[in-house]
């Protein structure tokens, strides 16, 4: 294929709901939904495939895409579903631990003060 010759472009997500990038389809043939590995900025990445091929021509701004690497197998893509559990695990606040001495009512301060607790030994009158 020459230079001046149109290529065929793909958009490809790599998170749900994520940025759109433009990657050069070489030799595959891809259809919306494929998952497929590409070389992204931060290393090696799968992706899913957002768009119909189509014709990259000249009137399109002039940036560098890269090439699809190739497409997922299934090993692949369980080894990203295991990776997004183990994010989404991290995400998670942690459990929140009821302590026998904190009073939910008391005035907690950033420099760490707690006041004292105040202990009736007889019922308010």
């Amino acid at each position: 294929m020459s230079k001046d010759s149109p290529k065929k472009i793909v958009d490809i997500s790599f998170r749900k709901d994520g940025r759109i990038h433009e990657f050069y389809t070489g030799n595959f043939v891809l259809n919306k939904g494929d998952k497929v590995i590409v070389e992204a900025i931060e290393g090696v990445e799968m992706g899913t495939v957002c768009s119909k091929p189509r014709l990259r021509d000249a009137s399109m701004p002039d940036r560098p895409i890269k090439k699809i690497f190739r497409l997922a197998t299934a090993e692949d893509i369980e080894k990203k579903k295991k990776n997004e559990r183990i994010e989404e695990e991290r995400r998670r606040p942690a459990p929140q631990v009821h302590h026998p001495d904190h009073d939910p009512g008391a005035d907690h301060r950033f420099d760490g003060f707690h006041p004292p607790r105040v202990l009736h030994d007889r019922p308010p009158e």
